[in-house]
């Protein structure tokens, strides 16, 4: 046998055994790769995050991301979100340890001042559940948030076409807005609790 033939054989050799110790998957489906794990805060009240310092577990995460930060403008220490056209942002609460058994929302007291012609934003909530029905699968509920200058309650609800699987039992919730809205403003959030029945 002559050196390139050899040579070529290896080399068939080594893609093939490194093609057999890659997972494949089949069919499209979706991958959720779970991130690091959030540390969470003691509470003054159980699964409610109100203080400057328990809502600094959702902002200063390694899986936190955008324009996020805690406010210092006479809002005693309120996430502030800034939604910018074209900007992904990511909030996400600590870890749940055990799951928060039988979670139906999350509710939320808020200020919303929009800067672009759209006047209504959306804000996102998914839902990482335990009895999820499938392991890929985050359940999302959102809201509309209309303009607010004064403290306003809103529930983000896990969606009723799930309800075969609902209550749930959440390791963690984060919100998200979405990168391709042109809803340009300030959300402010200064109490996140998690709604259980």
């Amino acid at each position: 046998m002559r050196a390139n033939e050899r040579t070529a054989r290896v080399v068939v050799a080594v893609a093939c055994i490194a093609t057999l110790a890659c997972e494949r998957r089949s069919g499209g489906d979706p991958w959720v790769i779970a991130g690091p794990t959030v540390p969470d805060v003691a509470l003054r009240e159980p699964f409610v995050w109100y203080t400057r310092e328990e809502l600094m577990a959702w902002t200063d995460n390694a899986v936190t991301r955008g324009p996020i930060r805690i406010d210092t403008n006479g809002s005693n220490g309120a996430i502030a979100i800034d939604f910018v056209a074209g900007r992904y942002m990511l909030l996400r609460s600590p870890n749940l340890e055990p799951p928060l058994p039988r979670v139906r929302a999350v509710r939320i007291r808020y200020m919303w001042a929009p800067s672009s012609a759209r006047q209504v934003g959306t804000l996102a909530v998914r839902f990482d559940a335990a009895n999820s029905p499938r392991v890929d699968l985050q359940l999302r509920g959102s809201a509309d948030l209309r303009p607010a200058s004064t403290w306003t309650e809103t529930e983000l609800r896990v969606p009723s076409y799930v309800s075969m699987y609902t209550p749930l039992d959440v390791n963690y919730v984060y919100f998200e807005g979405d990168s391709a809205s042109d809803t340009e403003g300030v959300l402010k959030i200064d109490s996140i609790a998690l709604m259980t029945e």
